[in-house]
């Protein structure tokens, strides 16, 4: 019983583990979005100056 219970909260870290590590890499990849629009939009800039 002990050694399931364990089986059961290894399983349960594990999952809650990813879960956190989708947040992080959906955070990252909506700021990577953004770092994109800024970069085309000062290229923009840059390209009208010229």
């Amino acid at each position: 019983m002990f050694s399931e219970a364990l089986r059961i909260l290894d399983a349960n870290t594990t999952q809650y583990m990813i879960e956190v590590q989708q947040a992080q890499i959906e955070a990252l990849q909506e700021e990577n979005r953004r770092h994109k629009e800024e970069i085309e939009r000062l290229q923009e800039l840059l390209a009208q100056k010229e």
